[in-house]
């Protein structure tokens, strides 16, 4: 009997230690990041529109922040003010009415997406639970006070969100802020008319700041 208790304490504590290392690290408050088209240099920022009931097929677009955004990490009052500009589409070419937003791309120009964050509430106890391929990843969850911008189309939301920070592979200093919005949108509110595509349209838009506002140095071959 004594060596079954042995082994549920045992048991007991590596469960312990597997949720300390589960935990999400978090910067120092204070800490800034900036949103810059500089930096990375590679692409970090996405947006799809996707049919709930999926019968229309999703749309997908892609970009860079705009010169001059924040974000500094606060647990208790965290700060945003910054826009990511998604003025390339995946497969703009072609027949668009299959796709949920299709109607908005024009002949080889398609809709320009700039979604703004003007704030975020207090980072909240319990995580926000996402769904597709990355809904175990740790995080903060915050509602964004944005708009979304499509074309001149401006809609004021109240996004549910997630910030995920990312370190250095030792551990060390912390080197980015990952942000993870998930809403609905109404495609009449974008003045769309075919059929299935007025009503609710699911939308996860991602967004990358980082420590610095220039990208490191390229290593030499």
């Amino acid at each position: 009997m004594r060596s079954a208790w042995v082994v549920l304490l045992l048991l007991c504590g590596l469960g312990c230690q597997a949720g300390e290392k589960s935990a999400p690290a978090t910067p120092p408050a204070g800490q800034v990041f900036y949103f810059s088209p500089a930096n990375p240099r590679y692409v970090t920022c996405d947006i799809e529109f996707r049919d709930p009931d999926g019968k229309l097929w999703p749309c997908f677009f892609y970009g860079f922040p705009a010169e001059g955004g924040t974000h500094q990490f606060d647990p208790a009052s965290p700060k945003a003010a910054f826009s990511i500009v998604y003025d390339k589409m995946c497969q703009p070419h072609g027949d668009q009415s299959r796709k949920i937003i299709g109607e908005l791309v024009k002949p080889d120009k398609p809709p320009v997406m700039t979604f703004t964050v003007n704030g975020m509430t207090p980072f909240k106890k319990d995580r926000l639970e996402n769904t597709g391929k990355d809904r175990n990843r740790g995080g903060e969850a915050t509602e964004l006070d944005a708009v979304l911008d499509i074309d001149g189309k401006k809609l004021p939301l109240k996004a549910p969100a997630t910030v995920r920070y990312d370190f250095e592979k030792d551990g060390g200093n912390v080197t980015q802020a990952y942000i993870e919005a998930r809403f609905t949108i109404q495609g009449s509110d974008l003045g769309l008319k075919a059929e299935g595509a007025k009503g609710p349209i699911a939308v996860r838009a991602s967004m990358c700041g980082t420590v610095s506002k220039t990208p490191p140095p390229k290593k030499k071959k």
